[in-house]
């Protein structure tokens, strides 16, 4: 599969460079259903198909705001109806300020939690990724389909560390590919393909003292912008988003403190707001930090270059073990995303909705040569 072609049900599909990390990820799941119906073209009725009757979409808990409440009162002109339920997502919103607010300080001993580094230090992290992905096209569902989980080995290199805040180099030195039992070759082949692009992957991350994200880019080997890669590499960006720290950054805290954050992170072509609400545990010589948070799609940007992804919101759940450095010692989350947007398909455009699970593992595993 190049840069513009990929497999939709058997067929040669035109994809929008714009919309391709999306775009990625559905055609993944898509190419797993076993059907000869192409998806309704945007004012058609879907065709029946023998599929959809025979694999509706599960009956997963409702994550987010009331399904009620995402679906506009005029809805667009020949336009299907907006998914709500397991795809139910939030429009997008006017972006506010970075905040962190301390609303407990929690029990004494208290200590500063802000990011600090050793300029030169290396340290090696191993990343799980466990992505799972559905889809609604055309009135079709593809239910929530596994994909073979990837495990990542970063090179993480502090090359800058101030006052200010801390820059770090991350380069990935070496990735492994699972499997899934009921797989499909086409699944497995793209998760082949997503590994194959993370080997050379090359990144830039810098922090606020407070945990505040200033820049976070990526490239692969060629130097192509990460917002061209398939899909967020695998969901390595979305995993390091959701478990970077956001603390207060000259306030001791201890046992038991408590606070909330606004910080905003670009991924899959659209910057989001992410509200998180934190709680700090300190038991012996460990601190561990429990995160719930939501993030959603703000309108300050320029659409003419992401006006194909409409809306996207979801949530974080993360537990934190902190090191000495910038980035954890162990972390575990979970990244529920739901998209909205339009394709295109042998030159017509279709609605398309995508709820895509992300299980997250890390750990850093020592210092690196």
């Amino acid at each position: 599969m190049n840069a513009r072609q990929a497999c939709y049900l058997g067929r040669r599909v035109i994809v929008r460079p714009s919309f391709r990390s999306l775009m990625f990820a559905a055609l993944v799941v898509a190419c797993g259903l076993d059907s000869p119906h192409a998806p309704a073209k945007r004012g058609e009725p879907a065709a029946p198909s023998p599929t959809t009757a025979t694999r509706p979409a599960p009956d997963l808990p409702a994550v987010g705001p009331d399904a009620a409440s995402v679906v506009p009162s005029v809805p667009p002109p020949v336009a299907p109806a907006i998914a709500v339920g397991e795809f139910a997502v939030r429009e997008r919103v006017v972006a506010t300020a970075d905040a962190v607010v301390l609303g407990d300080p929690g029990a004494e001993p208290r200590r500063v939690l802000g990011l600090r580094g050793r300029v030169g230090e290396r340290r090696a992290l191993r990343v799980t990724l466990g992505l799972s992905l559905a889809m609604e096209l055309g009135g079709r569902t593809a239910p929530l389909t596994e994909i073979p989980p990837v495990v990542v080995t970063l090179l993480v290199e502090t090359t800058a560390s101030d006052a200010k805040g801390i820059e770090l180099s991350i380069t990935v030195t070496e990735v492994e590919t699972g499997s899934v039992a009921d797989a499909t070759t086409r699944v497995q082949e793209a998760a082949t393909r997503t590994a194959d692009r993370l080997r050379s992957t090359k990144g830039k991350l810098r922090l606020a003292a407070d945990g505040r994200v200033l820049a976070f880019e990526f490239t692969d080997g060629a130097a192509t912008p990460l917002t061209a890669l398939e899909p967020e590499l695998g969901g390595l960006v979305a995993a390091l988003q959701g478990v970077l720290v956001a603390v207060p950054e000259t306030e001791a805290v201890g046992d038991g403190a408590h606070w909330t954050s606004v910080r905003h992170v670009r991924r899959d072509a659209v910057r989001r707001e992410e509200r998180g609400a934190w709680t700090l545990a300190v038991t012996g010589p460990s601190t561990t930090l429990t995160l719930q948070s939501e993030h959603v799609g703000t309108t300050d940007e320029d659409l003419g270059t992401t006006s194909k992804v409409e809306a996207t919101s979801g949530t974080t759940t993360a537990n934190i073990v902190l090191g000495d450095g910038p980035l954890p010692l162990r972390a575990t989350a979970t990244i529920e995303t739901k998209t909205r947007g339009e394709i295109e398909l042998m030159h017509d455009l279709h609605r398309v909705s995508l709820r895509t699970v992300l299980n997250v593992a890390l750990e850093d595993v020592g210092a690196a040569p």
